[in-house]
């Protein structure tokens, strides 16, 4: 029996109002429990793929599948985390106010926490090192600190799939040692991560493969070789 992958894309296409396409005929299969990077020039589609797959954008044809379901019947077990200009940081809320929106899934809207979901929250801030800052407005964290939050709510959703837009931009070398142990952490509770990546750095993550993106077409593959692809492309187009 063959197994069902984490992420199935089929043919996607995707734009944005009426300009033109960003993805074309795109088709990708990621296999379930892998930890891949996305790889690509500035202007790829990386964040325009993530954000299809997330259901933040509509696609004009083509199909994405998440475990097997069509992608628009499973937001729900897909963890994304956005890049760091795209959040609004000021936005007055804690530490246990955005890793609880992670339990959605569970709870319903408009239903209040129960003590499990309180302990699930909890738990996933004390895996990724920020049970002491639960109180904490996000407004007052660093860099470092606001990637682990939604790395905590992917946790406490328990995300089948997760992906992340650039988690490692405008980090130091500290925070990205914390960053990578706690995607590691998270794979190994069984999500498949795909991270979207300019840093083509593998010695901290251990990528079982990647995706190589150019908009029309992409190449999945082993990735050592693919990176080495990928920092060739970037130092060409200077």
């Amino acid at each position: 029996m063959l197994e069902i992958p984490a992420l199935s894309i089929d043919s996607l296409t995707v734009g944005y109002g009426s300009g033109p396409n960003v993805l074309e005929d795109l088709s990708i299969t990621l296999p379930a429990g892998s930890l891949s990077c996305l790889l690509g020039v500035n202007g790829a589609g990386k964040s325009t793929l993530l954000k299809a797959i997330a259901g933040l954008i509509p696609f004009r044809d083509g199909n994405i599948s998440v475990n097997g379901q069509d992608c628009r019947s499973s937001h729900a077990s897909v963890g994304y985390l956005p890049q760091e200009g795209e959040v609004d940081w000021q936005f007055p809320v804690t530490v246990y106010d955005v890793v609880m929106m992670g339990r959605v899934r569970e709870l319903g809207w408009l239903r209040f926490p129960r003590q499990r979901d309180r302990q699930v929250v909890d738990r996933a801030l004390s895996e990724l090192d920020m049970l002491p800052l639960r109180d904490r407005p996000i407004s007052f964290l660093s860099g470092g600190q606001r990637r682990r939050v939604f790395l905590a709510r992917s946790l406490a959703q328990r995300a089948d799939l997760l992906l992340l837009d650039e988690p490692f931009t405008g980090v130091d070398m500290a925070t990205r040692q914390e960053l990578c142990a706690s995607i590691n952490l998270l794979n190994r509770a069984g999500s498949t991560v795909l991270v979207s990546t300019h840093t083509h750095d593998s010695k901290e993550l251990p990528y079982d493969s990647a995706i190589l993106l150019d908009g029309r077409r992409s190449v999945f593959g082993n990735a050592t070789m693919l990176l080495e692809m990928a920092r060739a492309a970037q130092e060409k187009g200077g």
